[in-house]
């Protein structure tokens, strides 16, 4: 089952999302940057573009975010503090 979220995103709070199992991150609206565990690189997303990660991810900007568990109930997915 896939499960769905939306998160608002602003320049003056980085989100902070804590996922034990993959997840797709997809930027509805607006820039957003986010950097994760297990790769170097920090990614650029626009509206329409996603990417696939896991482990703990940090995203700042403007727009905003939709995660999709790929695999995982939505107990599993940690809301930002």
């Amino acid at each position: 089952m896939m499960t769905c979220k939306l998160f608002p995103v602003t320049s003056q709070n980085l989100l902070r999302l804590d996922l034990e199992a993959p997840a797709r991150l997809q930027c509805h609206s607006g820039t957003l940057w986010l950097t994760h565990d297990g790769d170097a690189l920090d990614h650029v997303l626009s509206a329409g573009m996603q990417l696939e990660v896991s482990g703990l991810v940090l995203i700042d900007g403007e727009g905003e975010l939709a995660l999709h568990a790929l695999s995982a109930p939505a107990e599993s997915l940690t809301e930002p503090a």
